[in-house]
């Protein structure tokens, strides 16, 4: 399942949107199924995980940047307001380790990683996101179980070619 962007405040538990997402968000961790979370999705994760959420003091609207993201440079567009916050990138949680990928100057969590979840504050189906399919294929073909992770992969979507009609083929 994919726990999709917003708008929203993760923090408004009156927003009947929001409570009905921590719930669904919640569940799904319980019964460990796969997940990933995607901006507003992300950071109910994040928040479900015991991170505090803060917002921004100027939003992430239409920003490109360069993130470490596990140990992978990626150039990611960002749409947001609020963000997770941490101060090392590992996390114990009852759901088992999280990983974290931070900005290491405020802390704000780009992505976290659990065995059957993950969540990312970009959007990697931007247009911002140069490597937003690989990111995506990655994040996808870590979540989903399967028998055999070679086809798995070798079905995963490639990044998408110039052809004729099409600006630059």
């Amino acid at each position: 399942m994919v726990a999709g962007p917003g708008p929203g405040d993760p923090n408004d538990a009156s927003d009947a949107k929001m409570a009905t997402m921590r719930r669904v968000i919640a569940d799904r961790l319980a019964a460990r199924r796969p997940l990933l979370g995607v901006c507003l999705g992300h950071q109910l994760l994040a928040g479900l995980l015991g991170l505090r959420l803060h917002r921004r003091d100027a939003p992430y609207q239409g920003l490109a940047r360069t993130i470490d993201l596990f140990g992978r440079p990626r150039r990611v567009g960002f749409y947001s307001t609020f963000t997770a916050i941490a101060g090392t990138g590992e996390l114990a949680t009852a759901h088992g380790p999280v990983r974290l990928a931070l900005d290491r100057a405020d802390g704000s969590v780009h992505a976290l990683r659990g065995a059957a979840f993950a969540g990312v504050q970009f959007h990697p189906e931007s247009v911002l996101s140069e490597d937003g399919l690989t990111v995506l294929r990655e994040l996808l073909t870590e979540l989903l179980p399967s028998t055999d992770a070679p086809a798995a992969r070798a079905a995963a979507p490639s990044p998408l070619r110039a052809g004729p009609g099409i600006a630059g083929g």
